[in-house]
């Protein structure tokens, strides 16, 4: 195979450029796919923003500590539709409108989740209860992309697919509804997107980069953390899966251990600091205690059953769980993440093998023993998008190979492409059609028929169409391997063994840069 001409800079740079845009326009299709109220638990998360900010017309102290007078316009939203997927948004429209105020106890009025995420968003918590929630879910969204593209631009050239593809190929669809939503587990996922391979790129390169790439990592564990306190032990697994990749006896590495470190350190004040901690030890629901045998036999079955959250963490269903998606949806993620999978286990690297171990052990023991806790079964108490940062990470892993090479082929990641992108269009399809009618409404044209949309706004259809389009032109130009390379790469990095000269590994580890000719390394992936 014959190396590819360099792409000049400023080619590049418009192709990074398209791709972010892209990537905008689809997660913003996604913003604007729901009405207020439809993220899971939206009546507590939309009290939390509005009474970050202290007292106001829509939020009153009252005489017990952990409860507020909220406006019904924010707490009684939800109730009007959700678990009723029949029912259309269309009663919002009434109810954001509303401006009595209710005492309630649905808030982080006792500190149950960190408070850097409501703080952040109530600085556009207006009286449009609307406009408000819009802004908050476009600033989610470009925090998920911020990120992103600061990891990008400061990666080695060949940990940038391992990247951007860890992250496409878990995103549809919840990671789609979540990350533009006023969720928490919005800024959980751009963490967990960043956080290790920033952490990674610490330990493979030195100067000005190594320095960007070890603030980005302080940056999106403070985050993550700061939304979600689990977000911070996710936070802690990846520390110690770079751990396991890069490890080895010098006084180099050493050092280099003193930001993960850092990073062990501020997860745990954050999941010291709030109410989510208790439910390591307490559970998330209100039992009388089991008797061990009767634990042992609810972890046993939870154990069998824990897949299945998996499953829900990769296809849904969004909303309160109660927007479910087509088997299409179900069969073209699975597709990709199989392949992936396939593709990842296949590598001979037994660091890798104990880091996707680590993580998969994560996946399957921190559910269960919440549930056990929480003297629950799967499919209550733990929802999927809790452990969806974690298996974010375990697809950017399954993409990491020893050599620098992207673990798997350019064919198999147009078909990547290609599926996901059919399958956002159809769950944002779904979705919108779940809003803009109820699951009633059977026509292809989200706009017959309309019942519920947001005024001053294109159409449901244009907007499916602009999201559907935009996303396929994201994962279309990160397939393209000009993206990736640096002025100075001889070679294309989804093709060879890239040599990155910005970026120095730390000798004596298992996942190294293999520098080798062009046509050597080009030889060897024909």
């Amino acid at each position: 195979m014959e190396a590819t001409r360099r792409p000049s800079r400023a080619r590049r740079a418009v192709l990074v450029v398209s791709a972010l845009v892209a990537a905008a326009l689809a997660l913003g299709a996604w913003a604007y796919s729901s009405p207020v109220g439809s993220s899971p638990d939206d009546d507590f998360h939309l009290a939390s923003i509005w009474c970050a900010a202290g007292e106001s017309d829509q939020c009153e102290a009252v005489a017990r500590a952990d409860e507020r007078a909220v406006s019904m316009g924010l707490i009684g939203t939800p109730g009007c539709f959700a678990f009723n997927p029949e029912a259309s948004g269309a009663c919002t429209l009434e109810w954001t409108q509303r401006g009595d105020l209710s005492v309630t106890d649905r808030g982080n009025f006792a500190g149950t989740y960190p408070p850097l995420f409501y703080a952040a968003m109530s600085v556009f918590a207006g009286e449009d209860i609307q406009l408000s929630v819009i802004v908050m879910r476009l600033v989610s969204a470009g925090v998920f992309l911020a990120l992103l593209a600061a990891a990008f631009a400061l990666l080695p050239v060949r940990r940038r697919p391992m990247l951007l593809w860890g992250a496409a190929a878990t995103i549809v669809p919840l990671g789609m509804f979540v990350i533009p939503s006023t969720n928490p587990s919005s800024w959980a996922l751009a963490s967990a997107a960043v956080t290790w391979i920033a952490l990674l790129g610490w330990f493979e390169t030195r100067g000005r980069r190594r320095f960007g790439l070890g603030a980005l990592a302080i940056l999106a564990v403070l985050i993550g953390a700061g939304a979600r306190a689990d977000a911070g032990l996710f936070a802690a697994i990846g520390v110690g899966v770079v751990v396991i990749l890069k490890a080895e006896r010098s006084r180099a590495f050493w050092r280099a251990s003193l930001l993960p470190l850092a990073m062990i350190v501020i997860a745990g004040a954050f999941w010291f600091t709030s109410g989510q901690s208790e439910a390591a030890s307490g559970g998330l629901g209100s039992g009388d205690g089991l008797s061990l045998a009767d634990s042992i036999v609810l972890a046993l079955s939870n154990t069998a059953l824990v897949p299945g959250l998996w499953a829900g963490a990769i296809w849904g269903p969004l909303g309160w769980l109660d927007t479910a998606m087509p088997v299409a949806v179900v069969f073209l993620t699975v597709l990709v993440l199989g392949g992936l999978v396939f593709a990842g286990v296949a590598k001979r690297d037994l660091r890798k093998r104990l880091a996707v171990l680590l993580v998969v052990l994560a996946l399957w023991f921190i559910p269960v023993y919440l549930l056990v806790r929480s003297e629950a079964y799967v499919g209550a108490q733990v929802q999927p998008r809790y452990i969806l940062p974690l298996l974010m990470m375990l697809a950017a892993l399954l993409l990491l190979d020893r050599d620098g090479h992207l673990a798997i082929g350019r064919l198999p990641l147009w078909v990547a492409a290609i599926a996901l992108s059919a399958a956002n269009a159809v769950a944002l399809h779904t979705n919108m059609r779940r809003y803009t009618t109820g699951t009633d409404g059977t026509s292809i044209d989200l706009g017959k028929d309309l019942e519920w949309w947001w005024q001053g706004m294109p159409g449901p259809m244009a907007i499916w169409a602009i999201g559907s389009l935009a996303f396929l032109v994201a994962l279309a130009l990160t397939t393209l391997p000009a993206i990736y390379r640096s002025s100075g790469a001889s070679s294309t990095v989804l093709d060879t063994a890239e040599h990155d000269s910005s970026a120095e590994t730390t000798s004596g580890s298992d996942v190294s840069t293999v520098t080798s000719p062009p046509q050597a390394s080009a030889a060897s992936q024909t």
